[in-house]
Parts: C-alpha cells; structure tokens; sequence
C-alpha cells in the first residue's frame, strides 16, 4: 500500500467531464437565447427580465476555470496544488474534500488555505482513465484517515497504567 503521507501526481481533467460541461452550457445558452427571441413573438417582452438569472448563472458557469492539467502533492495534512496553465508555476496550499465518488471518476474539492488567495475552492474533475496506475494511491490519500490535530500527546495511551 502507497505511503498516504506523501503523494505527488500529475493531474488531468477528465475529457468526459470537459466534454459534458461544454455541452450542457452551449444547451443552455442556446435555450436561453431562443426563449429571448421569441419572447417578442408571443407577445410577452415584459416577462424577459424572468431570464435575468438563468443569464447570470450560465455566464458563472461558463467562466469557471477547470484545471486541465497540472501537479496535485500531498507533504503530511497538507495538499498543495499547482496549476498545469503556462506562466503559473506556484502552488497553492490547502486541503482536499471528496464532492463526489463514483468509482472510477471523482469529483474533489481542493479549498485553498489562505482565504484572500485569488480562486478560494478549485474543483478537480479526475477519472482513473486519465490517471492510470497513479488512481490507486489518490483514492489511498484521499480516504487516508486524518491525524489529531492536537497530536500523540493529547491521546490517550493504548493500555491504562496499573
């Protein structure tokens, strides 16, 4: 079994998950835009501001920022991401939630640790077909169970004295 203290893959987000999301907005968008144009025709102008926020939450969608390559490490508790984009070589430290496991694909949360860095939670969409031997050891690292926080000392001891 992997170390689950130390861990360093390269990442890819899954072409499945990049595919379906660029699909899904260029549906919706094209929705969108199909429900303003005949809005005149049904003679209902005035129920277009009703897609204000279907305006506004596609826009957010399509503006999120998915990692598509870069290194995902783990020292001890701490995960450190750096992302694969050209002229970006730092890594962001912080820590990782599972969103959503579905075996072969998963769905991680990466939450930066210093809150006023540029992009606070980062959402990595990775599939064992992209990681290929390295799966194993990230759903190793990823369930690995975490250590007190307070440390050895503040447990208490395996057996009670006599």
């Amino acid at each position: 079994m992997p170390d689950s203290n130390a861990l360093s893959i390269q990442i890819r987000t899954a072409a499945a998950w990049r595919f379906g999301t660029a699909a899904l907005t260029l549906a919706a968008s094209l929705s969108l835009g199909w429900w303003f144009v005949t809005a005149f025709e049904r003679d209902s102008p005035g129920w277009i501001w009703l897609g204000l926020p279907a305006s506004l939450a596609l826009g957010a969608a399509a503006a999120m920022h998915w990692i598509r390559s870069g290194q995902l490490r783990r020292e001890g508790e701490v995960w450190r991401l750096a992302d694969g984009a050209p002229g970006s070589a730092e890594e962001t430290p912080g820590s990782v939630a599972v969103a959503l496991d579905g075996g072969h694909w998963m769905l991680l949360r990466f939450r930066a640790t210093p809150a006023g860095s540029r992009r606070h939670v980062r959402w990595l969409a990775l599939s064992r077909r992209d990681l290929g031997g390295q799966w194993h050891a990230l759903r190793c690292a990823v369930y690995s169970p975490r250590p007190d926080p307070a440390g050895r000392s503040a447990q208490a001891p395996a057996a009670p004295s006599a």
